[in-house]
């Protein structure tokens, strides 16, 4: 039997036990860079669609081609975006990319790889925290399996917001009919506090921001090598979430 990923139910991340380096460790990055040297491979092949560009993974290169349509061009912010995993696939999705840019906000060490590795790349940014330039906004906003690492994530929220993206879409996230816990997520020799969310308070937050809901779908995630719901035989019935989702907000001021 398999050492579970997530142990525990607390109530908030201070009372969830946490140890070692995570996702800033070597592991993760040499693991990034592997991921992200396969993904160019298969975008330097040959053919009118890649597939580099399949999206099952995340509606987000769907999303960006609706946005460039409509308006020429397509700003993104990739919150927790890696080295860059999703920029060729919305990059080979689109007819065309003149007015198209892909920022990313991660950790010091992720952006220093992604900046070396994208060096000679027009369309992708990195930044090690929320860019602040005064008037900056962005068509979209993505939360790729992110949101539920912040412990203040109500907050986080807010000032991706702030950005007045005209859709918000969250991937992978652990929201669902459950209560709200957090737990810790084990990670090799590491130990991360998580939330799972009850996803009515995820799509009220987005409400209190002036975004409401106009998808929903489940996410299934590969895990252990499999496409399945998500281990968590160790919980009660009442945390057990079954699959992930991806929720696509949109800004109500585009539709009053």
């Amino acid at each position: 039997m398999s050492k579970p990923i997530w142990e525990g139910v607390y109530k908030s991340f201070s009372d969830a036990p946490s140890s070692g380096s995570g996702f800033s460790g070597e592991r993760w990055i040499q693991n990034s860079l592997k991921k992200i040297q396969a993904v160019r491979r298969e975008a330097e092949k040959k053919g009118t669609v890649l597939s580099v560009t399949q999206y099952r993974e995340s509606l987000l290169p769907f999303v960006a081609a609706l946005v460039l349509n409509e308006f020429e061009g397509v700003s993104i912010l990739d919150f927790g975006g890696g080295v860059g995993f999703l920029y060729y696939q919305v990059l080979h999705g689109l007819p065309h990319t003149e007015n198209f840019e892909f920022h990313i906000v991660e950790i010091d060490a992720l952006c220093e790889v992604g900046k070396q590795y994208f060096q000679n790349e027009q369309h992708i940014f990195f930044h090690s925290s929320l860019p602040r330039e005064e008037g900056l906004t962005f068509d979209i906003v993505h939360m790729g399996s992110s949101l539920h690492y912040f412990e203040e994530w109500e907050e986080l929220l807010s000032r991706l917001c702030q950005y007045k993206p005209r859709y918000f879409l969250f991937t992978d996230l652990p929201a669902g009919d459950i209560p709200t816990f957090a737990t810790v997520q084990s990670y090799y020799t590491s130990k991360i506090p998580v939330w799972f969310f009850n996803i009515d308070e995820v799509i009220n937050a987005m409400k209190n921001q002036n975004y409401h809901l106009v998808f929903k779908s489940a996410y299934v995630a590969t895990v252990l090598g499999q496409e399945r719901e998500i281990p968590q035989d160790n919980f009660e019935e009442q945390y057990r979430l079954g699959h992930t989702c991806s929720l696509l907000f949109a800004k109500r001021d585009s539709y009053d």
